[in-house]
Parts: structure tokens; sequence; C-alpha cells
């Protein structure tokens, strides 16, 4: 369970950094800039990386709490 558990948060790391480019891209737009004026590529880039986050987190976070009860 814990080798998972690192995995993820090395999933996690890996997803973040892969981030950097995207969100060097959005700090150029302008402030009132919506989700709907991304690129296609952009926003699936975005959004992939959300659910690979959020994917992470709760493994990371369930397996914590499954090593902490056994």
């Amino acid at each position: 369970m814990t080798d998972l558990k690192l995995a993820t948060v090395l999933v996690l790391s890996l997803s973040g950094i892969m981030l950097i480019p995207l969100m060097r891209r959005l700090a150029r737009l302008t402030p009132d800039a919506s989700f709907k004026d991304l690129t296609a590529g952009q926003r699936v880039h975005l959004l992939l990386c959300l659910v690979i986050s959020q994917l992470c987190w709760w493994t990371a976070i369930v397996i914590g709490f499954i090593n902490a009860e056994f």
C-alpha cells in the first residue's frame, strides 16, 4: 500500500511539472479570459491534469487512512 501511495505522489508531482508550460501560456491571457477562450488542446491538458491530480490526492488520502487503521 505504501508503494502505491508513493507512486501516486510521484505521478502527482510529474503532473504538476507538466502544467508549468500551460501555466506560462495562461499567464499571458487577459484577466477577463474565460475557459472558452482557451484552445481545445489547452482545455484538454488542463482537465486531464485536474483529473490526474484528484485521483492521486484521493488515492493517497485513502491509503493514508487505511494504513492508520491497521
